[in-house]
Protein backbone atom coordinates (compact mmCIF):
# COMPACT_ATOMS: atom_id res chain seq x y z
CA UNK A 1 0.00 0.00 0.00
CA UNK A 2 1.41 3.64 -0.59
CA UNK A 3 1.42 6.74 1.15
CA UNK A 4 -1.06 8.53 2.96
CA UNK A 5 -1.22 11.37 0.29
CA UNK A 6 -2.22 8.93 -2.05
CA UNK A 7 -5.90 8.40 -0.58
CA UNK A 8 -6.13 12.10 -0.54
CA UNK A 9 -5.28 12.27 -4.42
CA UNK A 10 -8.53 12.11 -6.18
CA UNK A 11 -10.48 12.47 -3.15
CA UNK A 12 -9.14 8.92 -1.95
CA UNK A 13 -10.71 6.54 -4.47
CA UNK A 14 -7.54 4.87 -6.05
CA UNK A 15 -6.36 3.88 -2.59
CA UNK A 16 -9.64 3.52 -0.45
CA UNK A 17 -10.64 0.92 -3.51
CA UNK A 18 -7.55 -0.72 -3.30
CA UNK A 19 -7.34 -0.69 -7.00
CA UNK A 20 -3.76 0.95 -6.78
CA UNK A 21 -1.97 -1.15 -4.16
CA UNK A 22 1.11 -3.16 -5.70
CA UNK A 23 0.92 -5.92 -2.83
CA UNK A 24 -1.93 -8.20 -4.51
CA UNK A 25 0.14 -10.64 -6.75
CA UNK A 26 -1.85 -12.34 -9.90
CA UNK A 27 -0.44 -14.15 -12.90
CA UNK A 28 -3.11 -12.98 -15.27
CA UNK A 29 -3.94 -9.08 -14.45
CA UNK A 30 -5.37 -8.29 -17.55
CA UNK A 31 -9.44 -9.20 -18.01
CA UNK A 32 -10.47 -11.17 -20.42
CA UNK A 33 -11.82 -8.34 -22.59
CA UNK A 34 -10.82 -9.25 -26.62
CA UNK A 35 -8.62 -6.75 -27.78
CA UNK A 36 -10.67 -5.06 -30.75
CA UNK A 37 -9.18 -5.31 -34.42
CA UNK A 38 -10.14 -1.61 -35.49
CA UNK A 39 -10.44 1.57 -33.51
CA UNK A 40 -13.32 2.01 -31.33
CA UNK A 41 -16.99 2.87 -32.90
CA UNK A 42 -17.17 6.58 -34.31
CA UNK A 43 -19.86 7.32 -31.86
CA UNK A 44 -17.67 9.59 -29.26
CA UNK A 45 -15.92 10.96 -32.61
CA UNK A 46 -19.46 12.27 -34.29
CA UNK A 47 -19.89 14.45 -30.95
CA UNK A 48 -19.67 18.73 -31.17
CA UNK A 49 -17.92 20.03 -28.12
CA UNK A 50 -21.46 21.42 -27.49
CA UNK A 51 -22.70 17.74 -27.05
CA UNK A 52 -20.20 16.34 -25.15
CA UNK A 53 -21.58 16.65 -21.70
CA UNK A 54 -25.19 15.94 -23.26
CA UNK A 55 -26.99 13.77 -21.10
CA UNK A 56 -24.77 12.74 -17.77
CA UNK A 57 -25.54 14.27 -14.20
CA UNK A 58 -22.05 16.37 -14.55
CA UNK A 59 -21.24 19.09 -16.74
CA UNK A 60 -18.18 21.39 -17.22
CA UNK A 61 -17.69 24.12 -14.59
CA UNK A 62 -18.99 21.32 -11.74
CA UNK A 63 -16.59 21.63 -8.61
CA UNK A 64 -16.86 19.12 -5.70
CA UNK A 65 -14.71 19.74 -2.24
CA UNK A 66 -14.30 17.42 0.10
CA UNK A 67 -12.88 16.98 3.97
CA UNK A 68 -10.60 14.15 3.89
CA UNK A 69 -10.10 12.17 7.47
CA UNK A 70 -7.61 9.39 8.33
CA UNK A 71 -8.07 7.19 11.73
CA UNK A 72 -11.14 10.17 12.75
CA UNK A 73 -8.46 13.22 12.06
CA UNK A 74 -9.07 15.59 9.19
CA UNK A 75 -5.54 15.89 7.46
CA UNK A 76 -6.99 17.66 4.20
CA UNK A 77 -8.92 18.92 1.64
CA UNK A 78 -10.02 17.04 -1.98
CA UNK A 79 -11.10 18.66 -4.96
CA UNK A 80 -12.66 17.09 -8.28
CA UNK A 81 -13.07 19.56 -11.34
CA UNK A 82 -15.17 18.82 -14.32
CA UNK A 83 -13.39 20.91 -17.14
CA UNK A 84 -14.19 22.51 -20.59
CA UNK A 85 -14.08 19.63 -23.08
CA UNK A 86 -10.67 18.52 -24.71
CA UNK A 87 -10.35 17.77 -28.60
CA UNK A 88 -7.67 15.07 -29.00
CA UNK A 89 -7.07 12.97 -31.99
CA UNK A 90 -10.19 14.56 -33.58
CA UNK A 91 -12.49 13.73 -30.65
CA UNK A 92 -14.50 15.62 -27.83
CA UNK A 93 -13.27 14.28 -24.45
CA UNK A 94 -14.54 14.61 -21.42
CA UNK A 95 -12.10 16.17 -18.89
CA UNK A 96 -11.42 15.72 -15.34
CA UNK A 97 -9.45 17.01 -12.93
CA UNK A 98 -8.63 16.42 -9.03
CA UNK A 99 -6.19 18.14 -7.03
CA UNK A 100 -5.50 17.36 -3.23
CA UNK A 101 -3.24 18.66 -0.02
CA UNK A 102 -2.90 18.32 3.66
CA UNK A 103 -3.78 20.95 5.49
CA UNK A 104 -1.77 23.62 7.26
CA UNK A 105 -2.29 22.15 10.65
CA UNK A 106 -0.68 18.34 9.43
CA UNK A 107 2.20 19.08 7.56
CA UNK A 108 4.05 18.61 10.18
CA UNK A 109 3.53 15.00 10.13
CA UNK A 110 3.13 14.32 6.24
CA UNK A 111 2.93 17.42 3.69
CA UNK A 112 1.52 16.59 0.35
CA UNK A 113 0.21 18.44 -2.71
CA UNK A 114 -0.71 15.82 -5.47
CA UNK A 115 -2.99 16.22 -8.62
CA UNK A 116 -4.62 14.12 -11.51
CA UNK A 117 -6.09 15.12 -14.99
CA UNK A 118 -8.00 12.36 -17.08
CA UNK A 119 -9.23 12.64 -20.78
CA UNK A 120 -12.40 10.03 -21.05
CA UNK A 121 -14.71 9.13 -23.93
CA UNK A 122 -18.03 10.17 -23.75
CA UNK A 123 -20.76 7.38 -23.10
CA UNK A 124 -17.78 4.95 -22.57
CA UNK A 125 -16.02 6.24 -19.91
CA UNK A 126 -12.92 4.39 -21.88
CA UNK A 127 -9.90 6.80 -20.97
CA UNK A 128 -7.77 7.99 -23.27
CA UNK A 129 -4.87 9.84 -21.37
CA UNK A 130 -4.00 10.31 -17.47
CA UNK A 131 -1.85 12.71 -15.91
CA UNK A 132 -0.84 12.56 -12.12
CA UNK A 133 1.96 14.40 -9.95
CA UNK A 134 2.60 13.60 -6.64
CA UNK A 135 4.75 15.89 -4.07
CA UNK A 136 4.73 14.77 -0.98
CA UNK A 137 7.01 13.48 2.04
CA UNK A 138 7.37 13.72 6.06
CA UNK A 139 8.94 16.79 7.53
CA UNK A 140 11.90 16.26 7.98
CA UNK A 141 12.19 12.76 5.66
CA UNK A 142 13.25 12.56 1.65
CA UNK A 143 10.68 14.12 -0.66
CA UNK A 144 8.44 12.24 -3.05
CA UNK A 145 7.89 14.67 -6.31
CA UNK A 146 6.87 12.18 -9.33
CA UNK A 147 4.69 13.07 -12.84
CA UNK A 148 3.61 10.25 -14.39
CA UNK A 149 1.69 10.24 -18.28
CA UNK A 150 -0.05 7.63 -19.54
CA UNK A 151 -1.06 6.98 -23.37
CA UNK A 152 -3.88 4.75 -23.94
CA UNK A 153 -3.96 3.05 -27.29
CA UNK A 154 -7.39 1.85 -27.51
CA UNK A 155 -6.68 -0.18 -30.74
CA UNK A 156 -3.96 -2.13 -30.12
CA UNK A 157 -4.80 -2.06 -26.48
CA UNK A 158 -1.70 -1.06 -25.17
CA UNK A 159 -0.20 1.85 -22.23
CA UNK A 160 1.96 3.99 -22.51
CA UNK A 161 3.37 5.36 -19.53
CA UNK A 162 6.14 7.77 -18.88
CA UNK A 163 7.32 8.41 -15.30
CA UNK A 164 9.88 10.86 -14.45
CA UNK A 165 10.98 11.01 -10.20
CA UNK A 166 12.47 14.09 -8.89
CA UNK A 167 13.04 15.86 -11.88
CA UNK A 168 14.93 13.82 -13.17
CA UNK A 169 16.30 14.90 -16.97
CA UNK A 170 15.28 10.99 -18.52
CA UNK A 171 12.17 9.90 -17.87
CA UNK A 172 11.56 6.04 -17.74
CA UNK A 173 8.96 4.83 -20.68
CA UNK A 174 6.59 1.31 -19.70
CA UNK A 175 3.88 -0.22 -21.53
CA UNK A 176 0.97 -2.30 -20.11
CA UNK A 177 -1.98 -3.85 -21.69
CA UNK A 178 -5.03 -2.33 -21.49
CA UNK A 179 -8.44 -4.17 -21.63
CA UNK A 180 -11.42 -2.76 -24.20
CA UNK A 181 -13.22 0.21 -22.61
CA UNK A 182 -11.60 0.29 -19.27
CA UNK A 183 -11.50 3.75 -17.11
CA UNK A 184 -9.13 5.25 -14.51
CA UNK A 185 -9.96 5.67 -10.98
CA UNK A 186 -10.76 9.34 -11.64
CA UNK A 187 -13.58 9.01 -14.51
CA UNK A 188 -14.55 6.15 -12.39
CA UNK A 189 -15.81 8.33 -10.11
CA UNK A 190 -18.27 9.98 -12.53
CA UNK A 191 -18.96 6.44 -13.82
CA UNK A 192 -20.36 5.69 -10.33
CA UNK A 193 -22.88 8.76 -10.10
CA UNK A 194 -24.40 8.12 -13.68
CA UNK A 195 -25.60 4.89 -13.02
CA UNK A 196 -29.23 3.88 -12.09
CA UNK A 197 -29.34 1.99 -8.83
CA UNK A 198 -33.03 1.53 -8.91
CA UNK A 199 -32.35 -2.41 -8.43
CA UNK A 200 -29.91 -3.63 -6.09
CA UNK A 201 -27.88 -5.63 -8.96
CA UNK A 202 -24.59 -5.14 -8.90
CA UNK A 203 -23.19 -2.62 -11.46
CA UNK A 204 -19.61 -3.71 -13.03
CA UNK A 205 -17.30 -2.16 -14.93
CA UNK A 206 -13.56 -2.09 -15.58
CA UNK A 207 -10.68 0.11 -14.01
CA UNK A 208 -7.10 0.67 -15.21
CA UNK A 209 -4.60 1.43 -12.38
CA UNK A 210 -1.24 0.44 -11.68
CA UNK A 211 -0.47 -1.44 -14.77
CA UNK A 212 -3.33 -3.48 -14.43
CA UNK A 213 -6.97 -3.63 -15.50
CA UNK A 214 -9.77 -4.66 -12.58
CA UNK A 215 -12.85 -5.24 -12.73
CA UNK A 216 -14.90 -2.65 -9.91
CA UNK A 217 -18.72 -3.84 -8.80
CA UNK A 218 -20.70 -1.39 -7.18
CA UNK A 219 -24.01 -3.11 -5.11
CA UNK A 220 -26.81 -1.09 -3.65
CA UNK A 221 -26.99 -1.84 -0.12
CA UNK A 222 -29.61 0.60 0.88
CA UNK A 223 -31.65 4.23 0.35
CA UNK A 224 -30.95 6.08 2.75
CA UNK A 225 -30.51 9.69 4.47
CA UNK A 226 -26.90 10.96 5.20
CA UNK A 227 -25.50 14.00 6.65
CA UNK A 228 -22.43 15.24 5.56
CA UNK A 229 -20.86 19.22 5.74
CA UNK A 230 -22.22 20.41 2.73
CA UNK A 231 -25.70 19.38 4.29
CA UNK A 232 -28.31 16.28 4.23
CA UNK A 233 -29.44 14.02 1.42
CA UNK A 234 -31.41 11.68 0.21
CA UNK A 235 -28.47 8.91 -0.72
CA UNK A 236 -28.34 5.55 -2.32
CA UNK A 237 -25.32 3.36 -0.04
CA UNK A 238 -22.98 1.23 -2.49
CA UNK A 239 -20.67 -1.55 -1.42
CA UNK A 240 -17.70 -1.52 -3.35
CA UNK A 241 -15.68 -4.80 -4.56
CA UNK A 242 -12.52 -5.01 -7.11
CA UNK A 243 -11.13 -7.77 -8.39
CA UNK A 244 -8.41 -9.27 -10.67
CA UNK A 245 -10.93 -11.73 -13.17
CA UNK A 246 -12.93 -13.83 -10.75
CA UNK A 247 -10.70 -12.90 -7.79
CA UNK A 248 -11.58 -10.53 -5.18
CA UNK A 249 -8.49 -8.44 -4.32
CA UNK A 250 -10.15 -5.85 -1.82
CA UNK A 251 -9.01 -5.61 1.71
CA UNK A 252 -11.53 -4.67 4.26
CA UNK A 253 -15.07 -2.92 3.35
CA UNK A 254 -15.69 -0.10 1.31
CA UNK A 255 -18.82 1.79 0.95
CA UNK A 256 -19.47 5.23 -0.86
CA UNK A 257 -22.81 7.41 -1.01
CA UNK A 258 -24.36 9.28 -3.50
CA UNK A 259 -26.95 11.58 -4.03
CA UNK A 260 -29.30 9.91 -6.46
CA UNK A 261 -32.26 12.52 -6.06
CA UNK A 262 -30.05 15.73 -6.60
CA UNK A 263 -29.94 16.53 -10.52
CA UNK A 264 -26.05 16.14 -10.31
CA UNK A 265 -25.61 12.98 -8.21
CA UNK A 266 -22.88 14.35 -6.29
CA UNK A 267 -20.30 11.67 -4.72
CA UNK A 268 -21.56 12.50 -0.74
CA UNK A 269 -19.03 10.15 1.00
CA UNK A 270 -16.40 7.78 1.18
CA UNK A 271 -15.78 5.37 4.13
CA UNK A 272 -13.35 2.63 4.30
CA UNK A 273 -10.88 0.36 5.97
CA UNK A 274 -7.61 -0.35 4.21
CA UNK A 275 -4.42 -1.80 5.38
CA UNK A 276 -2.87 1.51 6.47
CA UNK A 277 -6.44 2.68 8.87
CA UNK A 278 -9.66 4.13 8.16
CA UNK A 279 -10.48 6.57 5.65
CA UNK A 280 -13.42 8.85 5.41
CA UNK A 281 -13.96 11.58 3.13
CA UNK A 282 -17.00 14.03 3.20
CA UNK A 283 -18.81 16.15 0.72
CA UNK A 284 -17.66 19.89 2.09
CA UNK A 285 -18.86 21.71 -0.89
CA UNK A 286 -20.86 21.47 -4.43
CA UNK A 287 -21.19 23.35 -7.68
CA UNK A 288 -23.17 22.43 -9.74
CA UNK A 289 -22.01 22.76 -13.78
CA UNK A 290 -23.98 23.75 -16.81
CA UNK A 291 -27.78 24.27 -16.28
CA UNK A 292 -27.54 22.51 -12.50
CA UNK A 293 -25.67 25.36 -11.45
CA UNK A 294 -28.47 26.88 -9.58
CA UNK A 295 -28.85 23.81 -6.88
CA UNK A 296 -25.28 24.26 -5.29
CA UNK A 297 -24.92 23.44 -2.14
CA UNK A 298 -22.23 24.93 0.24
CA UNK A 299 -20.92 23.91 3.56
CA UNK A 300 -18.04 25.56 5.52
CA UNK A 301 -15.48 26.85 3.01
CA UNK A 302 -11.84 25.62 2.99
CA UNK A 303 -9.25 28.40 3.19
CA UNK A 304 -7.48 26.80 0.10
CA UNK A 305 -6.85 27.58 -3.46
CA UNK A 306 -7.05 25.48 -6.64
CA UNK A 307 -3.61 25.01 -8.53
CA UNK A 308 -3.55 25.46 -12.20
CA UNK A 309 -4.55 22.12 -13.93
CA UNK A 310 -1.61 20.81 -16.20
CA UNK A 311 -2.13 19.63 -19.84
CA UNK A 312 -1.12 15.82 -19.88
CA UNK A 313 1.49 15.28 -22.42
Amino acid sequence: MKSLPQFVLTVSLSQVLCISSPSFSSPESVASIPCPLTAISTQAQSLSKEQTYQNVPFNQGELASYRVYYMGIMVGYGHLQVMPPILYKKEWLWHFSAHASTGDWYRAIFAAKDQAVAYARPGSFAVRKFYLKQDEGKLFGKRLIQEKWLNFHENICTVEEIIRKDQENSPRKEQSELAHNATDVLSAVYRLRSVSYSDTSPRKFLVYSSRKNWWLEAAPMKHESITVPAGTFSAVRLRLQTFLGQDLQQKGDVHIWIADQHPSHPLLKVEGEIKIGSVVMELNEFVPGGSNSETGIKGPTPQETLPTTPVPR
